[in-house]
């Protein structure tokens, strides 16, 4: 009996403590709602649903304070070992997450096992939607209409699903192929400038074979001349030139990469309808809190 009452008492106190601690998350006071989220997990004891639900919500804070390090660290221990409903929010949040930090090569494989492991859930569909939209992100175009085209027909989907498809489409159309920084440095080493035109950068192309051929004619004409001492000194000058080129070359590639990479992921995230899984996905989590933000 004195057990039992004892276990009330720590049931009692732990909904206390987690009471306050969600007060302090939904005025924003994530730093000491993440104290609190620790006192309820101590006093939790054997409770496992009170400490995993406060272990949750320490994520949430940490995110909320832009520290995805900790965040993604609570969460994968929870998706390993956490009960049931938190595993399974756990896992959506870490999708999120990883989405939100553009690595979405780890997002896309989140939301295919959340979709997976979780297929009559409500959530499996925003899962779907989410695992389209990060396939498309890193250019794996066949396996993003697969996943796109399975929620054509569901009701809340089939607008913005349809939406997201014209886009993709037409990224299709417009897709090339990413250069080569090792190409354009070593096509700039054979002819100073080529590199940059063959990423795209003519102007800069042009500048730098002026540049070093306009440097190449001086250094001939000086040791023609017997001014040897200038012509070292020029020849000098122009190694960093030439060499300049080549780094100018790669770098010229790689900004092209990512500028492609950049217009590819805002084209897509223009047509996110990021409200549609916020209407399912927040429900689940204001569930957790034990009072109204």
């Amino acid at each position: 009996m004195l057990s039992l009452v004892y276990m009330l008492g720590a049931v009692a106190a732990s909904a206390s403590e987690s009471g306050f601690a969600d007060y302090l998350f939904g005025e924003g006071e994530f730093d000491h709602a993440i104290l609190e989220y620790h006192r309820v997990v101590y006093s939790a004891g054997d409770r496992k649903d009170i400490a995993d639900s406060a272990r949750f919500k320490m994520a949430l804070c940490y995110k909320a304070l832009g520290k995805p390090e900790r965040t993604a660290a609570i969460l994968e221990n929870l998706i390993d070992h956490g009960s049931t409903e938190i595993r399974k929010l756990s896992l959506f949040e870490q999708g999120l997450l990883f989405f939100e930090e553009r690595r979405y090569a780890l997002a896309a494989e989140n939301f295919r096992t959340f979709f997976h492991n979780h297929t009559g859930d409500p959530l499996a569909r925003d899962a779907r939607y989410l695992l389209s939209a990060s396939q498309a992100m890193k250019g794996d175009w066949v396996a993003s209409e697969q996943a796109i085209t399975n929620l054509l027909s569901d009701d809340t989907f089939a607008v913005p699903g349809r939406s997201l498809q014209t886009v993709l489409n037409d990224l299709k159309l417009q897709e090339g192929h990413d250069k080569s920084p090792a190409l354009a440095g070593w096509l700039s080493a054979a002819v100073p400038g080529v590199g940059q035109c063959y990423a795209g950068r003519c102007v800069d192309g042009i500048a730098a074979l002026a540049v070093n051929g306009a440097m190449g004619g001086l250094i001939a004409a000086s040791f023609l001349n017997d001014e040897n001492v200038l012509g070292g000194i020029l020849a000098f000058i122009e190694s960093w030139f030439y060499s300049g080129n080549i780094y100018g070359a790669r770098q010229a590639a790689r900004l092209h990469n990512d500028q492609r990479h950049t217009d590819r992921s805002q084209a897509i995230e223009r047509e996110l309808r990021m409200d549609i899984i916020k209407g399912d996905y927040e429900p689940a989590i204001k569930a957790l809190f034990t009072v109204e933000f």
